[in-house]
C-alpha cells in the first residue's frame, strides 16, 4: 500500500506562490509522490484531465476562473478525484462548495494538521 501512496499526485491550485510552497513543505513530510502546482483555474483543467491527480487542493479566488467554475468544469469532463477546497471563510459558503462537486472544505489560514489530516484521509482510500 504504501508504493501506492508513494506513486499518488497531488495538485495544488492556488494563486499565490507562497500558499503553493506552503503545502509543498507540509506535504514532504509524509508524502513521497508527486506534487503538481497549477496557479489559476484554466491551468488546473488542464493539469487535472492531462495528468489526473488522485487528490486536489483547489482555491476559490483566482485569476481566469475561480475554483468553484474550475470543480465544475471537472466534475462536468469526468473528473472523479477527491477536490478539497481551500478557502476563507467570507469567500464561499460551504452549500456553494459541495454543490459545485468539492469533497471537502479546508478553511484558511490552514496549518500542516489540516494538510496532513487530508493525506491520511485519501491513503485511507489508496
Amino acid at each position: 500500500m504504501m508504493e501506492k501512496i508513494n506513486q499518488m499526485k497531488i495538485l495544488v491550485v492556488d494563486d499565490d506562490v507562497a500558499i503553493n510552497q506552503l503545502f509543498r513543505y507540509y506535504l514532504k513530510s509524509e508524502f513521497k509522490g508527486e506534487i503538481i502546482a497549477a496557479y489559476n483555474g484554466e491551468d488546473a483543467v488542464d493539469k487535472c484531465l492531462n495528468q489526473q491527480p488522485d487528490l486536489v487542493f483547489m482555491d476559490i479566488m483566482m485569476p481566469k476562473k475561480d475554483g468553484l467554475t474550475t470543480i465544475r468544469e471537472l466534475r462536468a469532463s469526468g473528473f472523479a478525484n477527491p477536490i478539497i477546497v481551500i478557502t476563507s471563510f467570507h469567500e464561499a459558503n460551504e452549500n456553494q462548495c459541495y454543490t459545485s462537486g468539492a469533497t471537502e472544505i479546508m478553511r484558511k489560514p490552514v496549518n500542516r494538521n489540516q494538510v496532513l489530516n487530508q493525506l491520511r484521509w485519501i491513503r485511507s482510500y489508496a
